[in-house]
């Protein structure tokens, strides 16, 4: 049993590796409210903060590699890691076979699965055709190419200077559908 003499330690007397793993089990909402509290908390959550880094691994650290990713404001890759999070999976599309999402290790990556016939046997096959990436700035990269292999960035590099590299725009109607259009306003700074 304690003693009654033992003051309660505050948080900030915590080692920082130990304020943020406490953190990252809250909200950003709660991340944020906690920030306005005190000016030593309000530096603990900044945008650039490894709160946002500890936060991201705790939810999507099992499914990648997030220290591969480019290393933008640690905001903008949570933010943006959340709102693709509902791309993951398996997608219908009428005719033919669903493509299917993944995380790859610095990005996520859309496959078409196909069947393929490999020594008389059907097996399924997948042909990347979305990257979905972060700049160094912190903006969102996504690229569309119907067969390119978009599996590791020196594949995207020697991909971006092919002609049919498509920049394009991924919008969410709910958290079920999306439209994957070109982006019109990287073809006019482009050109």
């Amino acid at each position: 049993m304690a003693s009654t003499s033992e003051k309660p330690m505050p948080f900030y007397d915590f080692p920082i590796d130990v304020q943020l793993n406490i953190l990252s089990f809250l909200s950003p909402t709660e991340i944020s409210a906690f920030a306005c509290t005190c000016r030593r908390f309000a530096t603990l959550c900044s945008p650039s903060a490894d709160i946002w880094l500890s936060l991201c691994e705790r939810r999507w650290g099992s499914k990648t590699h997030l220290r591969r990713w480019s290393r933008p404001c640690r905001l903008a890759c949570r933010k943006a890691l959340d709102r693709w999070e509902n791309l993951i999976g398996f997608w219908r599309r009428s005719p033919g076979a669903p493509p299917r999402v993944l995380c790859g290790a610095s990005c996520i990556i859309g496959s078409r699965v196909s069947p393929s016939f490999v020594l008389l046997l059907r097996c399924p096959g997948k042909i990347p055709f979305l990257w979905l990436g972060i700049s160094p700035a912190g903006g969102a990269l996504t690229y569309l190419h119907p067969g390119r292999l978009f599996d590791y960035p020196a594949c995207l590099d020697k991909a971006l200077s092919d002609s049919d590299v498509i920049p394009v725009t991924i919008s969410f109607m709910g958290c079920k559908h999306f439209i994957i259009e070109e982006s019109l306003s990287f073809a006019e700074i482009s050109s």
